[in-house]
């Protein structure tokens, strides 16, 4: 038995210094490549992309917008839907959506991905400088647009899609991110988690605050998706992470106990209530794996044909200033919808799992909510809290916002991004 464990013992060491030194070795010297954009700069603009799986994953628009208004940049976007296999049903519609949001702002767009010929532009024809990419698995991509182990001569960022609350940020931990040059992270709690975890520690981590949050704190609406008329307008936001033959252990999301319910609510409510139908990206892929396309397409045109439904599958900051309320289990809006400081539930059938993989910090943002362990639990929130309006943690919440989710450095972060690119680029 002592030997089993010790050997269990050095083969995790073993393994764990195999990959630290892989990073180290492979780890591009950007000090080399730091130096030659300066060079560069001093006779142009440098030119600099930024990678867009999903749109609604995207939150650099607040940097774009920064570096589009200086002569010392030239942002491009380019549209890079997932490269896997699963996901050939949903490709072309994911860079469509990404085309159409930024053409639509007359943003400087490209496709990666051309359809007819079912190929990917390589990275390299976009010449980039500095490359963002928020999608955190690097195996969804192209792999053109992969930088580990390879030699590239510009230098990757990474931000990050959601405000990180698990124990172990797993993405952070991994070998494109110990590579990359930058990781912008919201909190000082990411960097501590990341200093932990990750294979070279802190050393490419900068703490800027969430983008996100800047956009939310905008007041300007550019356009509202719901219906005008005076009924109260509810978010239902289900994560993908459900039980599945390609992700037998993904268990913390309880979509498949309230789905059929959420539809009775629908019918219930309609004279009080337009529902959001907001799933996450991948909920799609995931539930055809559970009950097939045909199930699953009669699922999502339920709520696209209602009187009092919409399905919001883009961009959400407009959805999420003109809404009264949410019902989720998303990891990412337990801290992005709290911020708004509306009141909002959290499917909590997993709370057992959920308490498990969050931090005390993500627990406490989880306890800011109201809580459903039963399906008469979320229409009890819908009836009392948001159409009654008897909001009893109101205050409670809005002081827990002021308190854990201030500026850093008495900026935006987008702002602190674009500084920290001036003083490290261009001198």
């Amino acid at each position: 038995m002592f030997y089993n464990s010790l050997f269990s013992f050095l083969k995790i060491i073993k393994r764990y210094t195999y990959y630290r030194l892989r990073v180290i070795i492979s780890r591009p010297h950007y000090s080399s490549i730091e130096k030659q954009i300066r060079l560069k700069s001093r006779n142009g603009p440098l030119r600099v992309c930024f990678l867009v799986t999903v749109i609604s994953k995207w939150k650099d628009e607040e940097l774009y917008k920064l570096l589009a208004k200086s002569s010392r940049f030239v942002p491009i976007i380019i549209g890079t839907p997932y490269a896997l296999e699963r996901y050939d049903s949903t490709r072309s519609e994911e860079q469509r959506k990404v085309r159409e949001y930024c053409l639509s702002r007359s943003y400087n767009y490209y496709d990666s991905y051309d359809e007819k010929t079912r190929c990917y532009r390589k990275l390299d024809t976009f010449s980039p400088d500095i490359v963002f990419l928020c999608e955190p698995y690097e195996g969804n991509l192209e792999e053109s647009y992969r930088i580990c182990r390879k030699k590239i001569n510009y230098l990757p960022c990474h931000t990050p899609y959601a405000y990180w609350i698990e124990k172990v940020i797993r993405p952070a931990t991994g070998e494109y991110h110990a590579i990359s040059w930058r990781q912008y992270y919201c909190s000082e709690a990411n960097r501590l988690n990341i200093k932990k975890y990750s294979y070279i520690g802190d050393k490419n981590v900068r703490i800027v605050g969430y983008q996100t949050f800047d956009k939310l704190s905008n007041t300007l609406i550019e356009t509202s998706p719901w219906k005008e008329d005076k009924r109260k307008k509810i978010i239902i936001a289900p994560h993908y992470s459900i039980v599945s033959p390609n992700r037998p252990g993904s268990n913390q999301g309880g979509f498949l106990f309230y789905a059929d319910y959420l539809l009775e609510l629908v019918n219930r409510y309609r004279d009080k209530v337009l529902f959001a139908f907001k799933p996450h990206p991948q909920l799609y892929v995931t539930l055809i794996d559970i009950w097939g396309k045909e199930k699953t397409d009669s699922y999502y045109n339920f709520w696209k044909i209602q009187e009092n439904t919409i399905i919001a599958d883009g961009d959400y900051i407009d959805l999420f200033k003109t809404s009264d309320a949410m019902v989720h289990d998303s990891g990412s809006f337990v801290v992005e919808y709290l911020f708004t400081k509306k009141p909002t539930m959290f499917i909590a059938y997993k709370e057992k799992a959920v308490k498990e993989d969050y931090s005390d910090f993500g627990i406490s943002c989880v306890d800011m909510h109201y809580k459903a362990y039963q399906n008469s639990d979320i229409e009890e929130f819908i009836k009392n809290v948001v159409i009654n309006e008897k909001d009893f943690r109101k205050e409670e919440r809005s002081q827990f916002v002021d308190k854990n989710f201030g500026l850093v450095n008495e900026k935006p972060a987008a702002e602190n991004i674009y500084n920290d690119i001036i003083s490290s680029c261009i001198r």
